[in-house]
């Protein structure tokens, strides 16, 4: 088998035949992907100290600014009480971002009722007792 390779590369060099060497260049897609710069992405949702999640992962609290790859991402604000706001956002390289807004109060209204004792009523006319 050995002899037989050999043989054929020893046929095709005779011949004047070389190996192909096209060099494979990268795509300017690879590249990109490759030497991406970080985007921005700030969150400025009130009230302050609202959790922020980007793809499911917590980041911190409101404001908040982050540095996350490009590409598409989902961003969660939630605070207890309030309801949560989620946006989908595409980040571009080298570019910021910004979400913002306020969570609505979503707590349950309280009443409070304060009960006070009966007041006597004053006589018209105390001559009388």
């Amino acid at each position: 088998m050995l002899l037989a390779i050999l043989l054929v590369a020893g046929l095709a060099a005779a011949a004047g035949c070389t190996p192909a060497a096209t060099p494979i260049e990268p795509t300017e897609t690879a590249e990109a992907i490759v030497h991406a710069e970080p985007a921005f992405l700030q969150v400025v949702v009130k009230p302050a100290g609202a959790s922020v999640l980007v793809d499911d992962r917590a980041h911190g609290v409101t404001p908040l600014s982050l540095s996350l790859p490009p590409g598409k991402h989902v961003v969660r604000v939630e605070k207890s009480g309030h309801q949560t706001l989620e946006q989908t956002v595409v980040l571009s390289s080298g570019r910021q971002a910004v979400v913002e807004g306020s969570l609505a109060d979503v707590t349950s209204p309280t009443l409070t009722i304060q009960l006070f004792p009966e007041q006597p009523t004053p006589a018209s006319n105390w001559s009388s007792i």
